[in-house]
């Protein structure tokens, strides 16, 4: 699983992200990805830009790092994302050739992170 944070008011409000790294990835617009690794919230990478654009190449590098089975794919959300960055990605995923795709509203641990407008993508590897 992976997940992108709406913002990163939630990574400095706990302690994850400095103040100085807070108001630089604020400007520079900066999202960090969020990577479960061996049962841990991991950051592995940087990407710039507006949610769409990074959760699009989120996406992208995501597949192709992985071998996912292309019959399930989950799209995790916390609420505030918006509406038409979520039906792009699911036309997305569905032009790469995924049978299922299930919405997950992000739960406590994610959200905790993350904060409004979260978007994260799980799936299984074949």
């Amino acid at each position: 699983m992976v997940f992108l944070p709406g913002n990163l008011d939630f990574l400095r409000a706990g302690g994850r992200v400095s103040n100085a790294a807070y108001i630089g990835g604020t400007l520079l617009k900066i999202k960090p990805l969020i990577e479960l690794i061996d049962g841990k919230l991991v950051s592995t990478k940087k990407y710039q830009g507006k949610m769409l654009k990074v959760a699009k190449q989120m996406v992208q590098d995501y597949l192709a790092q992985y071998p996912i089975d292309r019959e399930h794919i989950y799209l995790c959300y916390s609420l505030g994302l918006d509406e038409d960055i979520k039906a792009q990605m699911e036309q997305m995923v569905k032009d790469e050739g995924f049978q299922h795709v299930q919405w997950v509203e992000a739960g406590g641990v994610i959200s905790s992170h993350a904060g409004p407008g979260a978007f994260g993508v799980a799936a299984l590897e074949e």
